[in-house]
């Protein structure tokens, strides 16, 4: 007995583009030397949702220390930002033979804009196993009322 099966031009698709993805991984690997990335400015990935009381942002910064995280608050934005080191820059490494070093490492930074007013006097920041976790107050009149109907 002949069983049929649909056909999926996506999954071919990926299939191939895996193989290239293979293909230049094998192509441009040079264990012998180093590969450094352009030392910019990263894009901090976060969490940023609300509650009835309080506007919560995440980050996960794994091996950053909380003394070493920057928080500003300007207006209605937040601002994060760090740098995060790596064993390259430690005294002795330039004689170290590497044969990967992939982990990111360098400065980093958000700013995002709050989805209302704030009291940023209010604000808390916990730092706990790499999660940085930053709760703002809404100010009063962001906060949701309940409004009672009254028969007539």
């Amino acid at each position: 007995m002949m069983s049929l099966t649909r056909w999926d031009p996506f999954r071919d698709a990926w299939a191939l583009r895996q193989a290239m993805d293979r293909m230049f991984d094998e192509s441009l690997r040079r264990p012998w030397r180093i590969v450094r990335r352009r030392q910019e400015e990263a894009t901090l990935p976060i969490d940023m949702y609300e509650t009835g009381e309080n506007i919560v942002i995440q980050a996960r910064i794994p091996g950053m220390r909380a003394e070493d995280v920057d928080i500003t608050m300007l207006g209605e934005a937040v601002t994060i930002k760090g740098h995060l080191l790596s064993d390259a820059d430690k005294e002795g490494a330039e004689d170290w033979c590497w044969h990967y070093h992939e982990l990111w490492h360098g400065p980093f930074s958000r700013t995002v804009e709050l989805p209302g007013p704030v009291q940023a006097d209010q604000a808390e920041a916990h730092f706990d196993n790499g999660l940085l976790t930053l709760i703002i107050p809404k100010a009063e009149e962001a906060k949701a009322r309940v409004i009672k109907v009254c028969a007539e």
